[in-house]
């Protein structure tokens, strides 16, 4: 059985990854995203379409987190730093693919939460409110405290 290391109290614990404790975590890691790394949530949640094969360039990242995302200062900069962080974390996977004679690496949401962002995608594109409130919005979903 799959183990990760638990902080819990000035404690480090190995558990054992349960469907029950798997449970636990999904949404625990993505509010701890919407905390730390607003940015890189914006991103996933943008890119969880349920198509399976949706691709994304790093100039299509850019776009999406600039024009869906509402983040116009610095988006490259912050789509290189949320790269890392959703690639490291597994939420993204990336390949080179030759396209139109040129080898471009393409960037895919891997979709496993994609029964959890899609129900909030809606939150991030939607115009007419500020940007704070569907974020505390959100941010109130992920962490279970609205069930709206």
């Amino acid at each position: 059985m799959e183990q990760i290391l638990v902080g819990n109290e000035g404690k480090v614990e190995r558990r054992d990854i349960t469907p029950e404790f798997s449970e636990l975590l999904e949404p625990s890691l993505l509010a701890n995203m919407a905390i730390f790394d607003p940015e890189a949530l914006i991103l996933l949640v943008l890119t969880s379409k349920e198509e399976k094969e949706n691709s994304y360039s790093i100039e299509d990242l850019i776009h999406l987190l600039k024009n869906e995302g509402g983040i116009e200062d610095n988006t490259k900069l912050e789509v290189e730093k949320s790269l890392d962080v959703l690639l490291d974390s597994g939420f993204f996977s990336a390949e080179w693919k030759l396209k139109n004679n040129q080898w471009e690496r393409l960037f895919y949401n891997r979709n496993e939460v994609v029964k959890y962002l899609s129900k909030i995608r809606e939150d991030f594109v939607q115009n007419g409110d500020g940007f704070r409130e569907r974020f505390e919005r959100i941010c109130g979903k992920l962490l279970l405290a609205d069930s709206n």
